[in-house]
């Protein structure tokens, strides 16, 4: 059996003590940061589909409102909005001709041109 010393076990209950309450600080600093980034992501993520459906009429527009549903707000949340943090050249509901029907709808649509100009 160890026999430590009156000063190591005071010692050894002190580190834990500031190892438990460094690590409660830090999950409460985690979630303040994650509700202020869910809040900015929600005015950002109105602004965005707002702004589309300005610009949309017809089945496009109809699109827009009926198939832009929960799953493609996850991703936009969980993955484009941590990977690039806006929404700028990306297009929900894009539009492409189909050569068979007509028209087919992609979720998602990044628009490349601006790296093509900065390239010229």
């Amino acid at each position: 059996m160890i026999f430590r010393s009156r000063s190591t076990r005071l010692l050894s209950m002190v580190c834990t003590v500031d190892r438990r309450r460094y690590f409660f600080e830090r999950r409460r600093l985690r979630r303040i940061r994650d509700i202020g980034l869910s809040k900015r992501f929600e005015e950002e993520y109105t602004r965005f589909i707002e702004q589309h459906l300005k610009l949309r009429v017809g089945e496009s527009a109809r699109r827009l409102q009926a198939g832009h549903g929960h799953a493609e707000k996850l991703f936009l949340e969980n993955v484009w909005w941590l990977a690039i943090g806006h929404f700028e050249h990306l297009h929900p509901e894009y539009e492409v001709m189909d050569y068979k029907d007509g028209f087919r709808y992609l979720d998602f649509h990044e628009k490349l041109e601006h790296l093509l100009r900065l390239q010229q």
